[in-house]
């Protein structure tokens, strides 16, 4: 009977022995399927997150560039909108003291995204010289060919006094934009 029972609890522990085997190897395999399911997961977030660091990096640069093209656009003048470049040289005679006549504006057929400017400046001499330095100084991209200057002696309104009113000519070249 002592055989009996040796043989039995032999047997049971084989077999609890194989059960204990299965069921390791069972959860190892499951412990590998959700590593694997984990790094996977992590593999793709990590992805997700380069996308993500990428957009803001892109939107930036995004921002850069526009900031650099209205730079570039404000040292152009616009060729469908030369009034606003006519404006804008009327105002420069009034910062100056003096008065801006727009005598001829040509697009150039020479030379691609290049126009022709010719103005007249009328004033003091300190004025009209300060008017063409701003000139020379505007954030526009200008190419002065000729400056004359001429002094004309103008009798004032009330009939007495003779004054001396300077007048100068200069024409220039600037770029446009397409």
């Amino acid at each position: 009977m002592n055989h009996k029972k040796v043989i039995i609890r032999l047997i049971l522990s084989l077999l609890f022995a194989l059960i204990m085997l299965g069921l390791f190897i069972f959860i190892n395999r499951v412990i590998k399927n959700k590593n694997l399911h984990i790094s996977k997961i992590l593999f793709t977030l990590h992805e997700k997150e380069d996308q993500n660091k990428n957009a803001v990096i892109l939107k930036q640069k995004l921002r850069e560039v526009e900031s650099i093209q209205s730079t570039i656009s404000s040292h152009l003048v616009d060729k469908k909108k030369p009034d606003v470049f006519v404006f804008f040289l009327e105002e420069l005679g009034d910062r100056g003291g003096t008065t801006v006549d727009v005598k001829n504006i040509s697009i150039s057929k020479k030379e691609s995204n290049t126009m022709n400017v010719d103005v007249t400046i009328e004033g003091s001499f300190n004025n009209v010289m300060k008017t063409i330095s701003l000139l020379e100084n505007t954030p526009y991209r200008l190419k002065i060919n000729s400056i004359n200057i001429d002094s004309h002696k103008k009798e004032s309104l009330d009939g007495g006094k003779v004054e001396v009113v300077w007048i100068s000519g200069v024409s220039f070249t600037t770029l446009t934009s397409e």
